[in-house]
């Protein structure tokens, strides 16, 4: 028999003999390593479910708010248009004097700056792989909660910062119109008990959703 035979055999028995010390010195290894395991994947897609549902919840939401904004936007706008080309005197129109339409204005350019910016839901998830990332990341759990917080640099947009700006913007924008009540949910509860009451509301119901022209 050769040297490297030799050593090839040594070798052999060098780690039986150490995966043997290892199971008579902690028999339960094995099968904490293999639980462990099994715990991490079940956690993993039991995380990407919830995640999933939580998601598609606050997608809606999102949705909803944004839709809601740039609608109450396009109509100011355009009204505002209207006053302009019919130049009608400032002073004596519905929303105000001058100086009040011009930070009306601006409030309404700023706030369609921050529609035009809010991410889609393509931009929102492209590129970020992080199922594909979660699945292939290694045991190390430094490695997990990296993946997961984005600090590898693959992060989702952050939507929440977004909606945080709009919803602030327009708040702004209520306040400048002496709308202080106005806002979605107020419009929603105001359509539920409409439609409660008749499911077929008449002109004059369905005005009392919005506020009075008096109030701009």
């Amino acid at each position: 028999m050769s040297s490297t035979d030799n050593n090839n055999s040594n070798t052999k028995d060098s780690d039986q003999a150490d995966a043997w010390d290892d199971l008579c010195v902690n028999p339960q290894q094995v099968a904490l390593e293999t639980g462990r395991q099994e715990g991490r994947q079940a956690g993993l897609v039991s995380g990407f479910n919830d995640g999933k549902t939580v998601g598609i919840v606050k997608g809606v939401e999102y949705g909803m708010e944004v839709g809601f904004v740039k609608g109450v936007v396009k109509e100011l706008s355009d009204a505002l248009l209207a006053l302009d080309n019919n130049n009608a005197d400032n002073s004596n129109n519905r929303f105000g004097d001058a100086a009040k339409v011009e930070r009306i204005q601006n409030t309404l350019q700023s706030l369609t700056t921050l529609l035009d910016a809010f991410p889609s839901p393509q931009e929102s998830f492209q590129g970020t792989g992080i199922v594909g990332q979660l699945n292939s990341a290694s045991d190390d759990n430094d490695d997990e909660e990296a993946l997961l917080s984005g600090k590898d640099g693959k992060s989702s947009t952050d939507l929440e910062g977004h909606m945080q700006r709009i919803r602030a913007k327009f708040k702004l924008l209520m306040v400048q119109l002496r709308w202080n009540n106005f806002s979605l949910k107020a419009v929603m509860d105001a359509a539920t008990a409409v439609g409660g009451k008749d499911d077929n509301p008449t002109e004059n119901q369905t005005a009392t959703m919005i506020p009075p022209t008096s109030d701009w």
